[in-house]
């Protein structure tokens, strides 16, 4: 998608005159949000219809800045995750060290309950392929 190229273009070009990883050496917080609203403005185009209707969802949201009530609970997930996400991204290596002072007796039963608790809370049926309706 010509949206992907024109961030790999802006990338390389910000890496070539202002120094590889400029922004994310000074504030890794403003990386993260620069990629967050890059990526999200890019998945509108993605999955719109068509151009106008892209640019009909851009024109909504550059004349809506309140948060209206009924989407107030989403944001606050969404602002959570964003902001948690650094705390949590080590979790996985936490994890690992955990399970390597279980005894091996116990292993198995501490696979049981996590492969419970993946079938328990996975989504119902088959989700539907990314590029389904591309």
């Amino acid at each position: 998608m010509a949206c992907h190229g024109i961030g790999i273009v802006a990338l390389n070009i910000g890496d070539r005159y202002l120094g590889k990883g400029w922004i994310a050496i000074r504030s890794p917080w403003v990386a993260r949000l620069l990629t967050w609203h890059y990526v999200c403005f890019t998945w509108l185009f993605f999955n719109s219809d068509s151009l106008p209707d892209a640019l009909d969802y851009m024109t909504a949201l550059v004349h809506n800045f309140f948060i209206e009530p009924h989407y107030a609970e989403a944001f606050l997930v969404i602002s959570f995750i964003y902001f948690t996400y650094p705390i949590v991204k080590n979790f996985t290596e936490w994890f690992i060290i955990q399970l390597t002072k279980i005894p091996h007796l116990y292993l198995p039963l501490v696979f049981i309950v996590i492969l419970w608790l993946v079938i328990y809370i996975a989504p119902l049926g088959m989700p539907n392929f990314i590029y389904a309706n591309f």
